[in-house]
């Protein structure tokens, strides 16, 4: 199914592991507290059990207007 991405809250843990070497590393995880809304990549793959396609876009702009910001300077 074509999903939008979920808004995620984790309570979230990190955890000391070590590798075979006996070097530590941190592992970040987290039991996922809320995100069941219609029409998201979670509720679709962990709800529905289907597979989630979600169009995804790497401009982490915010989207606002960039003249406000400009005025400031």
């Amino acid at each position: 199914m074509v999903t939008r991405l979920a808004r995620k809250i984790f309570k979230t843990a990190v955890q000391e592991r070590f590798d075979p070497r006996g070097r530590p590393y941190y592992w970040i995880d987290g039991e996922l507290i809320c995100c069941d809304e219609e029409g998201t990549d979670v509720q679709t793959l962990y709800q529905d059990q289907k597979i989630s396609l979600t169009p995804l876009s790497l401009d982490s702009t915010a989207k606002i207007d960039l003249k406000d910001m400009e005025e400031l300077f």
